[in-house]
């Protein structure tokens, strides 16, 4: 299953992240998600069986990646925007929006966060790596 057929399966609608790691021995970087569902059809029906609470989105085999606006830590709503494939590099792109609130500012703030990287998968709170 390549990474935008798997993205389909995630459904993370009214979700928030509630972390951001990046490890750059591993070339991962991880968002945690404080509940990640599957779709298991053409779209999602409340389907809850395997819910990941606190899971995360691994991206993995990370060439490079950015925030914009920079500075920002994210820590509220997060939206899958889109993933595409870089067929030059051999890996895809995925774009993700995130919401950054601060103690200054009672409005969140809207930060995209764009990774390329080779493969996609999900991990359950253990760290436990699922790949279907």
């Amino acid at each position: 299953m390549t990474p935008i057929e798997f993205y389909r399966t995630i459904y993370i609608g009214d979700r928030w992240c509630k972390e951001v790691m990046i490890d750059g021995v591993a070339r991962e970087i991880k968002l945690k998600i404080d509940l990640i569902s599957r779709v298991r059809g053409a779209q999602w029906d409340y389907y809850a069986d395997e819910d990941l609470p606190d899971g995360f989105i691994v991206l993995e085999n990370v060439d490079r990646f950015e925030f914009s606006p920079q500075g920002l830590i994210p820590n509220d709503w997060i939206d899958f925007i889109s993933v595409s494939e870089v067929a030059e590099e051999g890996c895809y792109k995925f774009d993700f929006s995130l919401g950054a609130c601060t103690s200054e500012t009672a409005a969140p703030t809207e930060v995209t966060l764009t990774v390329f990287a080779k493969k996609l998968c999900l991990a359950d709170a253990t760290g436990h790596k699922i790949r279907i």
